[in-house]
């Protein structure tokens, strides 16, 4: 019989390391910074500006860089944009 793909179990093993888990842990800090309605708004606005992303993805990545304009991934940058991220540049976090 073949073994079924068990998300759950990656997203476990994901988050058995102190870095991921304490990564998430300040994700979920910086979001309980949107708590008055302009900020709830203007959430709301970069949700809908960043059309490519996932709402929840593009959540992720204004709590963790405010004020984005542009996102995507290294190799998209590569591919499309024909851009390179820069050396040692910190990657952003989505689902």
């Amino acid at each position: 019989m073949r073994a079924l793909w068990n998300p759950a179990s990656e997203q476990q093993d994901l988050f058995e390391t102190g870095v991921a888990r304490s990564l998430l842990d300040q994700l979920l800090t910086d979001s309980r910074l949107y708590t008055q309605s302009k900020d709830h708004k203007n959430l709301l606005d970069f949700v809908v500006r960043l059309r490519n992303f996932a709402p929840f993805n593009a959540m992720l990545l204004q709590v963790q860089k405010p004020g984005l304009s542009y996102a995507a991934s290294a190799r998209d940058w590569r591919e499309r944009f024909g851009r390179t991220p820069k050396e040692g540049a910190r990657p952003l976090m989505v689902s």
